[in-house]
This record gives C-alpha cells, sequence and structure tokens, in this order.
C-alpha cells in the first residue's frame, strides 16, 4: 500500500467515488490516525442525503457496515473526514469503549485528540449534509415546487414536475382549501396562507424528500431560506393562491 506522508495533498483535490478506494482510504487512515488498531469492517458506498456517513449495526449488536454518502459535492480531504468520523466509531466498538450517547465524552476527546495531531482534518462531531451542494442528480432535473407562504414564514413542498398538471394543481388547492376550514388543522391559528405552484431546478430541491404525487396527505413542509425561495420565484409561476 502507498503510504501518504502528507495529507495536505488532499486539501483541494476532487473527490469522486468511481475512482476512490474506500478500503484503501480506511486501510490509510488505520494505519496512519489509529496506529493499524481497527479491525476490517465491511465498507459501502451510499446515494443517501440525510448523512454523510454511518455506522450501522446488526440486530445483534455487531458492526454491519460503515457507510459513506457520494449524493454531495465534496472535497476529498471532506470525504476523509467523514471516513475519519466514521472510524472513531469503529474504534470505540472495537475496544468496547461505546457510550450512551453515540458522539458522548469518550468520541469528542478522540474526535480533538485527532484534530490536533492532524491539523489538515477538520473531523467534527455532526456529519449533517445541509452546508453540502448536491452532486448526484443534482440541478439536472426540473421538479414541480410548491411555496407555502404562512403568516410570512417560508416552507416548501417538492414534488415531481410531470405531475404539475393543472387539474392535480386545482385538486390540492380544493383539498387544502377544505382543510383550512376543518376542526384542528394545523394552519387553524394562521392569518395569511398564500401558495405558488413553480417549476425549478434548484441544486437544493434533492436535498428534500421528492414525492411522486402532489397529496395533502402526503405532503411536507420544509423550511427554506429566503435567498432559495427567490431563487426560484425567478421563475415564472405556474399558479398563485391566496388560501386565507
Amino acid at each position: 500500500m502507498k503510504h501518504i506522508k502528507d495529507f495536505r495533498l488532499f486539501e483541494s483535490e476532487k473527490f469522486d467515488y468511481k475512482t476512490t478506494d474506500l478500503k484503501a482510504d480506511y486501510d490509510m487512515l488505520n494505519d496512519k490516525m489509529f496506529d493499524g488498531k481497527l479491525k476490517p469492517v465491511p465498507l459501502r458506498w451510499m446515494r443517501t442525503k440525510y448523512k454523510l456517513g454511518v455506522m450501522a449495526y446488526t440486530e445483534t449488536g455487531k458492526i454491519e457496515y460503515v457507510g459513506i454518502s457520494y449524493f454531495y459535492v465534496q472535497t476529498r480531504q471532506q470525504y476523509l473526514n467523514v471516513l475519519a468520523h466514521e472510524m472513531i466509531h469503529v474504534y470505540l466498538d472495537q475496544t468496547g469503549a461505546n457510550e450512551k450517547d453515540a458522539h458522548g465524552y469518550k468520541f469528542m476527546f478522540m474526535l480533538k485528540a485527532l484534530n490536533e495531531k492532524f491539523p489538515e482534518f477538520n473531523i467534527t462531531k455532526s456529519d449533517n449534509a445541509a452546508d453540502f451542494t448536491v452532486g448526484v442528480s443534482g440541478g439536472d432535473k426540473t421538479y414541480g415546487v410548491v411555496l407555502i407562504d404562512e403568516d410570512g414564514k417560508l416552507s416548501l413542498v417538492a414534488v415531481q414536475a410531470k405531475l404539475f398538471t393543472d387539474t392535480v394543481i386545482d385538486v390540492f388547492i380544493d383539498e387544502l382549501t377544505k382543510y383550512t376550514k376543518s376542526p384542528g388543522n394545523v394552519f387553524q391559528s394562521t392569518k395569511s396562507l398564500k401558495i405558488g405552484f413553480y417549476k425549478s431546478s434548484h441544486p437544493d430541491i434533492p436535498k428534500f424528500k421528492i414525492k411522486k404525487s402532489l397529496s395533502l396527505r402526503s405532503m411536507e413542509l420544509y423550511v427554506i431560506t429566503d435567498e432559495m425561495a427567490a431563487e426560484i420565484r425567478q421563475e415564472e409561476p405556474i399558479k398563485l393562491v391566496n388560501i386565507k
């Protein structure tokens, strides 16, 4: 195995999972950062949009696999940060040092020690992908997007654009209007409810759960930034409706 003496070689290098040997990188970090103490574990690439990395367990409590997401645009260094994060979990599991809190004192102690020893790394407690740009199927698809403005608070519902017909929109508006008049509905205390229907290829839309149909029952709301809403609204709206 080729040993890399300087981790800084990875700072600006683009990460591409198709040309990345996950096992070789696991072995390399094991050798450099964990003194070769980690035993091999099953490794896999994931297309998940919710986490950059995960260590999954079997029903019997053994490590099932370590998974790394390739859904987002990352540098090679950022990818190695995520892999190192998961390898801390592996170390704690294999040494019997696991805590009830997955990111408890022992995890954070080791995280800080590795970051100090290897300043090129920025291993973080959270593996949240919210700040990363979509790399897989991002920006190359057009989606039907519903912007809901509830008393000035923006939310988003994304569905497949091909289902965004006038009939589907009219049915959704009718269902939503009736729902807002029903007892105990979530919009009961809302004074102003404005609905905008758009088509958009905003690169952050795939971060959200994409529905196959525009249905009130399966509607999922996500609060989005004013900047994202403004970019979506650059497109001519298909329809604008004031429910309240």
